[in-house]
């Protein structure tokens, strides 16, 4: 897939297409909602839908010429709103958790499934979804001296 465009100019039909020459380190996806407060019922069943990984090849045309990393992509942090405040899920790789800031506290969620239960109970209506591109090469770990 690419993303195509499709016109009419002077009764010529023309189709442009644009590929992604290099794919961006992070992307974000907006969700829009019909209103500032979505039922729990909305939310729960948009909250399936967001996928933990993801190939943009599969959404985009990329080209072969890519760069190192590939063009796979795992969520890594929600932008939500809930009673007229924003609230940032991000996932923390040190403690292999999901972690909750607003405005007052930071605190632990849990795995994937917290999340979705949490989003579903608090009211917490996802807005922007932020995506982190990695290679599905073996890396060190975050704790792996360098040698």
């Amino acid at each position: 897939g690419g993303c195509i465009k499709r016109g009419v100019s002077d009764d010529v039909e023309f189709v442009t297409e644009q590929r992604v020459s290099r794919p961006p380190d992070y992307f974000s996806l907006l969700l829009v909602w019909d209103g500032a407060n979505a039922s729990s019922s909305q939310i729960a069943s948009l909250l399936p839908l967001l996928p933990l990984t993801i190939d943009l090849a599969e959404l985009l045309d990329v080209s072969p010429q890519g760069g190192a990393g590939g063009t796979m992509y795992r969520l890594r942090c929600i932008v939500c709103f809930q009673n007229k405040h924003y609230v940032l899920v991000a996932y923390n790789p040190w403690v292999a958790q999901w972690v909750q800031f607003d405005d007052h506290s930071v605190k632990p969620i849990g795995g994937w499934n917290d999340v979705l239960s949490k989003c579903q109970r608090g009211g917490l209506q996802p807005l922007v979804v932020f995506f982190e591109r990695f290679s599905i090469q073996p890396q060190a770990s975050f704790d792996t001296p360098a040698r």
